[in-house]
């Protein structure tokens, strides 16, 4: 039982983080007016960069040493997952639309 838990909770923060990610692309796309398709997938990899550059900057800034068993090997599971995770949104940012709009004709 607690395994299930801890996956759940572990893929519940896999999604959150995804969604933060997301979010914040789509804000800035919002603010800045762009309404180019292509802009979706830019804005996607700069949220996710700047998500890994202030978690990372916030590990070292606690004193973080950056040996794999010191923490930084949960550091690189977080990165992954943020990177994992983005793709997910950025593909369902794409698709999502597209399926959504009504066939001409």
């Amino acid at each position: 039982m607690s395994e299930l838990l801890s996956a759940s909770m572990i893929i519940g923060f896999v999604i959150a983080q995804g969604g933060v990610v997301f979010v914040t692309a789509w804000l800035v796309r919002r603010l800045l007016k762009w309404r180019l398709v292509g802009s979706k997938p830019l804005l996607m990899t700069l949220s996710c960069l700047a998500w890994i550059i202030f978690t990372l900057t916030a590990y070292f800034m606690l004193g973080g040493s950056g040996g794999v068993m010191e923490g930084m090997g949960m550091m690189l599971m977080l990165c992954l997952s943020c990177v994992v995770s983005s793709f997910v949104y950025s593909i369902l940012w794409a698709i999502i639309p597209a399926i959504r709009k009504p066939a001409n004709g």
